[in-house]
């Protein structure tokens, strides 16, 4: 069992080893336990029989006493004793207990088939990945004619929904650590402890089986991983008035142009007026071109300029107060892709680089379309910037949105099925080990106590052996002349019949026989000679007869001897 646990997560094979292994330990256990109460069941039944007064009936019942049937019956019996009642009515419970016990050690040893990316075995097959050539819209199979205007809005759309708050899943390690990390986690970021240290997010692309419809156990182990990180990120104040110009190109909105500066920065921008509220953040995209196309705000080839706005009240004057934040957001490249369908473009990594600020709105401009854009959030909104947060803190934000984004659409892109590491479902062994060595050591316990009473209980008697053929040949004059047959119309005698016929025979016998030990006769022969006699009807009693070496007085119970030939008590022995 533990080693089928090291093994991890099994295929069918290890579960028919878990069932089989299983089926050994349970029936291994239990006919050890059997064998052993069976053993202790002899010894003490000699005890019984040596130190009672039964009838032939209680002592049938008693020598088949490694049966529990005959220990119940023997319950019930109306001639037992109150005190062999308790002792049989407490063995029963305890050759119960003992396989209850046993039985007990299967709970603490589970085969448990998966359910998640935890129960999953790998094997080399086809797998359905994300198709990721743009941001597909919903329900649609291919990029469209006019993704240049779908691209930004789902974007954004994706980046605000896929919003990772709440989980423990930041790492502090490599990369590498993350595909361990559990399924729920939709995506990881890094445990900087420094605010003004730059903040990498990542997502961890997964293979996934072409039959789990439900996409509930995907391979995580991949090592596919994609980060979005801010860098060089500037904070500039409002330097001037800002310019108010009449309206926009399209004629539709106000625009202000604002001056904004710092020590190696001096710059305009230009916000529409619906872009700018109290108390609120506005993310922009300050370029003509679309992200995939910019020039004048691209800082690499999946690196663009974001902009942010921040309008907060300073807690210290009671003042409203302008603050510019300039970062160089980047995705890169997906790691270890084995597939040129694992691949995200440059094109798409810039577009996810600015989508916090993407609406997919355009405006009329000198040469054509104006993709200047803005987004704008509410403080207290997810993604809205606080009054005492660091450029770096604003930067992770635009980052965090980029990789959520990417999250989103790895889930929701249009699937295609390739070469891969194939995911199936398959079975864990779950051993609760201290819940199974408290049942062993309850057993132990309990068989060691058991022992060291039985030695002591049975310890004066003398079982010369206790062999069927040899109680046999030791009651053979009792049972000779009992007939086969009460009547002809009869069924054969049962023990209880012929119990009866005994009790019946020494009730009518008369007679009394002492029989002593002569000199020369071995026990063999003086049990023979005291069963013998009850066959002669000059003898009255099965008390009479009197077991090797033991004295019996006449008057004694007519019910003592038919025991006493089998097990003789050291305690009645006068000598050797």
């Amino acid at each position: 069992m533990a080693i089928l646990q090291a093994i991890g997560t099994v295929n069918s094979d290890g579960q028919r080893a878990f069932y089989a292994l299983s089926t050994i330990v349970i029936i291994g256990l239990s006919l050890t336990v059997f064998k052993t109460l069976r053993s202790m069941a002899k010894l003490m039944r000699g005890r019984i029989l040596s130190s009672n007064d039964l009838d032939a009936r209680q002592v049938d019942l008693i020598l088949g006493g490694n049966s529990l049937t005959n220990i119940f019956r023997l319950i019930f019996h109306r001639g037992t004793k109150r005190s062999i009642r308790v002792v049989a009515f407490a063995w029963l419970l305890l050759n119960t207990a003992a396989q209850v016990a046993v039985g007990v050690l299967s709970i603490f040893s589970q085969l448990e088939r998966g359910v998640d990316s935890n129960g999953i075995r790998i094997v080399r097959g086809d797998v359905t990945v994300p198709n990721l050539d743009c941001f597909y819209q919903a329900g649609s199979n291919h990029c469209s004619p006019h993704q240049d205007q779908y691209d930004p809005a789902i974007a954004h759309t994706y980046g605000g929904t896929g919003i990772l708050r709440g989980e423990d899943c930041g790492y502090n390690g490599t990369l590498d650590d993350i595909g361990s990390r559990r399924q729920s986690c939709s995506y990881f970021y890094q445990n900087n402890t420094h605010e003004s240290a730059d903040r990498k997010f990542a997502y961890r692309y997964a293979d996934w089986n072409p039959d789990d419809g439900s996409r509930v156990y995907p391979y995580l182990g991949t090592g596919r991983i994609i980060t979005a990180s801010a860098s060089k990120c500037n904070m500039l104040n409002v330097t001037g008035i800002p310019l108010n110009t009449t309206s926009d190109p399209d004629g539709r909105d106000n625009v202000f142009v604002w001056p904004f500066a710092n020590a190696t920065v001096n710059t305009t921008i230009d916000i529409p007026k619906p872009a700018l509220a109290r108390s609120s953040t506005t993310y922009i995209w300050n370029d003509e071109a679309l992200p995939r196309d910019a020039v004048a705000q691209a800082c690499g080839p999946r690196c663009v300029f974001v902009y942010a706005v921040r309008d907060m009240l300073d807690p210290s004057d009671g003042r409203h107060g302008l603050a510019l934040f300039q970062c160089q957001i980047t995705v890169d490249p997906v790691r270890n892709p084995t597939h040129p369908m694992h691949n995200l473009s440059d094109s798409v990594a810039r577009t996810a680089a600015a989508s916090i600020a993407l609406t997919g709105r355009w405006r009329s401009g000198g040469d054509g379309r104006d993709w200047r854009q803005y987004q704008l959030y509410q403080e207290g909104a997810d993604w809205a910037t606080k009054f005492n947060d660091t450029p770096a803190m604003v930067g992770a934000r635009m980052a965090e949105f980029a990789i959520a984004g990417l999250g989103v659409m790895a889930r929701r892109n249009p699937k295609e099925i390739i070469p891969g590491c194939r995911p199936t479902l398959g079975y864990q062994v779950q051993n609760d080990w201290k819940g199974f060595y408290v049942d062993a050591l309850v057993i132990f316990i309990v068989q060691l106590a058991l022992t060291v009473w039985v030695i002591s209980f049975a310890r004066p008697i003398i079982l010369d052996d206790d062999s069927y053929l040899v109680i046999a040949h030791l009651l053979r004059g009792l049972m000779a002349p009992l007939p086969s047959r009460v009547r002809e119309d009869e069924d054969p005698l049962d023990g209880e019949k012929i119990a009866a016929e005994i009790e019946a025979r020494m009730s009518s016998a008369t007679d009394e026989t002492v029989v002593k030990p002569t000199a020369g006769q071995s026990d063999i022969e003086l049990t023979t000679l005291a069963t013998d006699s009850l066959s002669r009807p000059s003898h009255n009693s099965v008390g009479e007869v009197i077991a090797p070496s033991t004295y019996l007085e006449p008057g004694s119970s007519s019910h003592s001897s038919v025991g006493k030939v089998i097990a003789r008590s050291t305690h009645s022995e006068p000598g050797p």
